[in-house]
């Protein structure tokens, strides 16, 4: 993918050369802050990312764990985390929360001594506290409120650090994951899954990172200033304490039950998104019968259970909330206690410290401690759905195979002379080649009717142009899909010299420029890259763009064709330097004569000194391969060789009849946009015509005798779905920068903060 020419300003984070004191007052970020009151910040003006938060080195620690921890028989994604960031986790944040924790236990006590050089005394009673005492109770009230200030935001830093790497390396495993999963082993809604866990589940580990420490320092807290609070006001205080504490199993009980809400809204989601990639997937079918309304109905029942179980979650927040007001209630039981129990008055001293108490208690055993829970208890629901994802099956379960040879079936083959060798290398001064021994492989696992390919034994070795035909269902596809390895064997092998290059049937386009989906990860190639643009029919279409192949095309950019995503993404397949070519009915979603220029110019012409393996539904293109091969349905290969073998056998000349009409019959989604250009093109007298369309653009169509001619003299209908104002071809810049999403920026309107207040 193309990177930006323009390198930011900043080439190294200043956090990792910070001091300590740098660190804690957040004085690195000063010239950011400065830079932030004179202009605007822009992406030049951030910092690049330290060497430690780099995906590649977080990645590759996480996944040294989890290689280590699947080798156990029940692995865990839970030791991954810790075994990755759980001391550092544990121990800073220990001595973090150790330190907060001791300020709010402490200061109370200076409060009470400085309240009580403040208190008036009587004849019977002093304070003995003198000035000097005073002012080192006021210093402890200052440094036990500065201390966990200074503290709190680099804990707060420290603890999102920790999640973000949590959440890189999670997202990582499960790409990777989805990488190395065969096609035989996604199921449906898989990428459903995906997307939830990456989505939702991962940013649990925020919280759940954040408030880990507050699992203990609720009840330590309680137990520590329970104690302070009896010797202030002896066993009344206990009372206050155990009417909180009182509620500290509903809590639990409660935290569970999110938890429990927590998978079920997950699963739910689940659900959801499955079933809408399916309805997406075939909304062409749901609108041609007219049933929206019944699909629609299905979407909102399962809309509703998953909000149902959201609004769940709130309901227990809310209520978590409500214990807010147990602190308020537990001074009033105490002192009520106190005063009418107790013969001692209630000094001021007594009043501060145990209300000082009491508002800490809220702080860490109301607030802190249930949110602790239910975050605690919703990360490890998150974790284990991500160890169950990361331990899905990458490749079929091997049932017992049966000999592809018999017929019926019926025969099983030895177990160990199953097989699932591919090789792949590249050997520079040998021919390419592939070739099947005996390959059997089956679609679904477990399901032994659902076979792909059947018993194919041949041999492609040598630059040759290798076309594959054959009906709907067939098992061409499948046939690239077991070079690829996507598929893999059931029995038999498949051997493979030379590297490879895929054309999918379905292109795919992502948002950049023109010239990124075709150069993609590769050398650029200026003289190799032009040739591409003109062997694959793309310089009319850049012709017709304001920013010719720097446009920036996919969901965000301009919108294209279905035949002009096919020509990218075999111009992106050529471009690659390979010893093999797989091209999976590249030519489908073309006009005729711009199949005709391609399959010339690119396929025979370009790739004359390559491996190229064709699958089409173009019977002309036949006669000028040097090796066909028929499949047939259940996978098996009718016959294969060279064209005058394939007619020499009138059986097989019948059927591949058969197989044009059933193309022809079965495939007309394919070639709707075809069979509508050929509907509308007329008689010319001459080699080619100007004529006008609907939206009164010139358009160039030419005689089939002159296809060679057909980039400079043909522009296809498709070229009209461009953008309307990319009209200024002569612009100098000719780099198209992305949309950059709006930003405002001023001073707020007092009466913003006016309307706030009301």
């Amino acid at each position: 993918m193309k990177k930006s020419d323009k390198m930011p300003k900043n080439t190294q984070n200043p956090y990792e050369e910070a001091n300590l004191f740098s660190k804690l007052s957040y004085w690195w970020l000063h010239n950011l802050i400065q830079t932030g009151l004179k202009k605007e910040i822009t992406e030049d003006d951030i910092y690049p990312a330290a060497k430690s938060h780099k995906s590649s080195e977080i990645s590759k620690t996480f996944n040294k764990h989890w290689e280590n921890e699947k080798k156990k028989s029940q692995p865990s994604f839970l030791n991954v985390i810790f075994k990755a960031c759980g001391l550092s986790v544990l121990t800073f944040g220990f001595i973090g929360t150790s330190v907060k924790s001791l300020s709010r236990i402490v200061r109370p006590l200076f409060l009470g001594g400085l309240i009580l050089y403040y208190t008036p005394t009587t004849d019977n009673s002093s304070n003995d506290i003198s000035l000097g005492q005073a002012y080192i109770y006021a210093t402890g009230i200052v440094l036990t409120t500065l201390l966990p200030l200074f503290l709190f935001h680099p804990m707060q830093l420290f603890y999102f650090e920790t999640s973000m790497k949590i959440k890189v390396a999670c997202t990582t495993l499960i790409y990777e994951k989805i990488l190395r999963m065969s096609v035989c082993t996604v199921t449906d809604g898989i990428n459903g899954q995906a997307a939830n866990l990456l989505s939702n589940d991962i940013a649990t580990f925020d919280y759940a990172t954040c408030f880990l420490q507050e699992l203990w320092v609720g009840p330590v807290e309680a137990i520590l200033m329970g104690y302070f609070i009896y010797k202030e006001i002896g066993y009344h205080g206990l009372v206050g304490i155990g009417v909180m504490v009182t509620f500290i199993p509903f809590q639990a009980w409660i935290g569970k039950m999110s938890a429990n809400i927590r998978l079920r809204t997950a699963l739910r989601t689940d659900k959801r998104i499955k079933y809408m990639n399916e309805i997406i997937q075939g909304v062409q079918t749901v609108k041609m019968y007219a049933l929206e309304n019944i699909f629609g109905k299905h979407v909102n029942e399962i809309r509703t259970k998953e909000l149902n179980a959201i609004k769940k979650s709130f309901f227990i927040k809310a209520t978590l909330l409500s214990f807010h007001v147990l602190p308020q209630v537990a001074i009033f039981v105490s002192f009520v206690m106190y005063a009418y129990l107790s013969e001692d008055p209630i000094t001021a001293k007594k009043a501060f410290i145990v209300i000082a108490y009491f508002n800490a208690l809220r702080q860490s055993l109301i607030d802190f401690w249930p949110l602790a829970i239910s975050s605690v208890a919703e990360g490890y629901v998150s974790c284990t759905r991500i160890e169950k994802f990361l331990l899905l099956d990458e490749s079929k379960e091997k049932f017992n195979a049966i000999d592809p040879k018999i017929n019926g079936f019926s025969n099983e083959i030895d177990s160990k002379k199953k097989t699932q060798k591919r090789i792949t290398s590249k050997i520079v001064e040998n021919d390419p080649k592939i070739v099947f021994k005996e390959a059997t492989a089956y679609w679904v696992r477990d399901q032994k009717s659902q076979i792909a390919i059947k018993n194919i034994d041949m041999k492609l070795v040598g630059n040759q142009l290798v076309t594959i035909v054959g009906a709907v269902g067939s098992g061409k596809s499948s046939f690239l899909q077991t070079i690829l390895g996507e598929l893999e064997l059931d029995y038999g092998s498949v051997d493979i010299n030379g590297t490879l290059s895929y054309c999918s049937q379905e292109p795919w386009i992502f948002d950049a420029s023109v010239k990124s989906n075709i150069i993609f990860n590769e050398v650029f190639d200026e003289e190799r890259y032009q040739n591409i643009l003109h062997i694959c029919a793309l310089e009319p279409d850049l012709a017709k763009l304001q920013y010719g192949d720097e446009t920036i095309v996919g969901e965000q950019g301009t919108m294209l064709s279905g035949g002009q995503k096919a020509r990218i993404n075999l111009a992106r397949t050529i471009y690659k330097k390979a010893d093999i070519y797989l091209l999976d009915d590249p030519l489908s979603a073309l006009d005729v004569n711009v199949g005709k220029f391609i399959f010339k110019n690119c396929i025979q012409k370009f790739l004359k000194n390559k491996l190229c393996v064709l699958v089409t539904h173009q019977m002309q293109y036949l006669s000028q391969a040097h090796h066909i091969i028929v499949m047939q349905m259940g996978g098996n290969v009718a016959i294969h060789g060279t064209y005058e073998k394939i007619l020499s056998d009138p059986l097989l000349s019948k059927y591949i009849a058969v197989v044009s009409s059933s193309i022809n019959t079965g495939e007309q989604t394919d070639h709707i946009e075809h069979d509508e250009q050929s509907n509308e093109k007329k008689k010319h007298d001459t080699s080619y015509n100007v004529v006008e369309n609907n939206n009164n653009n010139s358009v160039s169509e030419i005689n089939v005798k002159h296809t060679d001619n057909l980039v400079e003299n043909v522009h296809e209908r498709e070229n009209n779905l461009m953008l309307e104002e990319s009209t200024n071809v002569g612009s100098e810049n000719r780099t198209q920068q992305p949309e950059k999403e709006g930003q405002s920026s001023g001073s707020v309107n007092i009466n913003v903060y006016l309307g706030y207040f009301k």
